[in-house]
């Protein structure tokens, strides 16, 4: 009778250390990747606190959101030439926008979605710093403002912010089951369009398109259970913290995580 327990005792305890070693797999898998995104997180925490602060959005939503995204960059980073489709967009269009710019890979497409849905924000912080970004300019101008502030972490920033309010306000009365689900709902919409439908979203969540490569591989994984596990272990105190305002991080404190 004892031995039966003890061997039922260790059966239950290593199948629960095993559900409980996701992150510990997914940080494995991408190895160097995930641990230059956690490096960007450490070092970049105190301005990006700063304007979650500001514009009224929970830092460690943001940041488990964004996670896989700078996973990605970090890997792919020195694999991808992106100049010629920066060319085309800012001066042909929509039609040349489906690729994904700077540290939290935001397409334009959903960088024009944002600015077009500034208002349903209802937030005078982001009415104001959007405004200011965009006065009077149209096509060419506008799809060149865009491309640069994609490139630029600080600025790139307030639209991941943005797109974190748009959900706040159109699931603000849902129940969740927990904050995984949360998490893991809103990081399906980042990834895949915040605009689409609940049901579309909630898709999302179960589907295993992610990856870093530069051809989509055999085997991918979900964007949306990366982004729980790193939520499920986030450390509030992770790494050293750089002092100061984005702007100052743009050529070299920024970049110089993916170095």
């Amino acid at each position: 009778m004892y031995l039966y327990f003890v061997l039922f005792y260790c059966f239950v305890f290593n199948i629960s250390a095993q559900e409980n070693n996701v992150n510990s797999s997914y940080a494995q898998i991408f190895a160097s990747g995930w641990q230059k995104a956690i490096t960007f997180i450490s070092e970049n925490r105190r301005w990006m606190e700063d304007e979650c602060l500001t514009y009224g959005i929970d830092y460690k939503t943001a940041v488990s959101v964004i996670f896989p995204e700078l996973v990605r960059y970090s890997i792919l980073r020195d694999k991808i030439e992106i100049t010629l489709l920066k060319a085309l967009y800012t001066n042909k269009g929509d039609e040349y926008a489906n690729f994904s710019v700077g540290v939290f890979q935001i397409k334009p497409t959903c960088a024009e979605t944002v600015i077009d849905n500034v208002d349903k924000l209802k937030n005078p912080a982001f009415k104001t710093w959007f405004r200011k970004q965009h006065a009077d300019l149209r096509d060419y101008g506008l799809r060149k403002a865009i491309v640069d502030e994609l490139e630029d972490p600080g600025n790139e920033f307030i639209y991941v912010l943005a797109i974190i309010r748009f959900l706040d306000k159109t699931y603000k009365d849902h129940r969740w089951t927990d904050g995984i689900e949360k998490i893991r709902f809103y990081a399906a919409a980042y990834n895949g369009g915040f605009s689409n439908t609940e049901a579309w979203i909630r898709q999302q969540m179960e589907a295993k398109t992610f990856h870093t490569g530069i051809v989509k591989p055999k085997e991918c994984y979900c964007y949306a259970d990366i982004a729980a596990d790193f939520f499920a272990g986030f450390s509030g105190s992770q790494g050293n913290i750089q002092k100061g305002n984005p702007a100052n991080f743009k050529s070299f404190n920024i970049i110089n995580s993916y170095k």
